[in-house]
């Protein structure tokens, strides 16, 4: 009876420790950091005479490599740009491992850079592929710009180590001047999803101007008699639906600012009201905005009011 009873413990014993490994699968798919190749940011444009897309993708460059001539920083070059064309995004993206030893990773991608081209055909062609791929981040940040999507990523920085890490943290500026409203991903397509709402897109372009101290020179890995190319946000992009509609500049992206109560730390001049020579500086802290719908002789309409509190300068 006692060995029946040792036996029957130590089946049971042997039971337990065999279920026990049996969830001890391991790391199965693991993938090591030194396989990856991680992207910062990322620019897609439409090329129509070839029908395909292209993908420009830059890639944080590892310790290791040498450094060469692309992206900014000279000797301390913080990005390597590659670019590839395919009939679909799919393809495009696939081919740029074939450049690499590592595998293209985009869950660090905190940037896409839209070209005017892709824009006005429609980002329906590529949103689908961003909303489903499990690496591909819900808040990246996406922009739309009229210029060539390759020079653009190629820009420099005045003290960022290069353009994705400038407009990776062009959000975080809580207590700047808004150029234009920050969109991701996410809120894009919920004001595509949503009834009466055409998205808008922050306008990337690029200055042209030459390294005024050593330390621009060194940031751009340029001659200081050479021009560098610096990004900037200058105006907004409209959309109907998924298509680019046109873009805005000046007057009428504040006039958006305000009505979206965005404005912060933006500078107003009037007329002295009590006729005294000069201007008066007004400097917006916030503001509040409110939409009145009106019916305008069987038209649909509305009057918009805003509310601003600032400081007299």
């Amino acid at each position: 009876m006692q060995n029946k009873l040792c036996f029957g413990n130590k089946l049971l014993v042997f039971s337990m420790v065999f279920c026990l490994l049996i969830n001890l699968t391991g790391c199965w798919d693991r993938e090591e950091l030194e396989e990856l190749a991680y992207v910062m940011a990322m620019g897609l444009d439409y090329l129509p005479e070839e029908d395909t897309f292209e993908v420009t993708s830059a890639i944080i460059r590892p310790i290791n490599i040498p450094a060469g001539e692309q992206g900014g920083g000279g000797d301390m070059e913080t990005f390597r740009l590659i670019t590839t064309q395919g009939d679909t995004l799919s393809t495009a993206l696939e081919k740029q491992n074939a450049f690499l030893a590592r595998r293209i990773y985009f869950a660090h991608n905190e940037v896409v850079i839209i070209g005017e081209t892709l824009a006005r055909k429609g980002l329906h062609m590529v949103l689908d592929r961003f909303a489903r791929e499990k690496d591909k981040r819900m808040a990246v940040q996406f922009f739309v710009t009229s210029e060539d999507v390759k020079e653009v990523m190629r820009s420099g920085a005045k003290i960022e180590e290069g353009m994705p890490i400038l407009l990776a943290t062009w959000q975080e500026r809580k207590d700047g001047q808004i150029l234009a409203p920050v969109v991701e991903l996410r809120q894009f397509i919920k004001s595509l999803l949503s009834g009466g709402i055409d998205p808008v897109l922050p306008r990337l372009s690029t200055s042209t101007e030459r390294p005024i101290s050593p330390q621009e020179t060194e940031v751009a890995g340029k001659d200081s008699s050479e021009l560098v190319f610096y990004p900037q946000v200058s105006g907004m992009a409209a959309f109907k639906d998924d298509q680019l509609a046109g873009f805005l500049e000046g007057d009428a992206v504040k006039g958006f600012l305000y009505v979206d109560e965005l404005i912060a730390d933006s500078a107003e001049m009037f007329e002295d009201p009590l006729g005294n020579p000069g201007k008066v500086v007004v400097f917006i802290l916030r503001n509040h905005t409110r939409i009145i719908p009106l019916d305008n002789r069987g038209t649909p309409a509305a009057r918009i009011e805003v509310t601003a509190e600032g400081e007299i300068c």
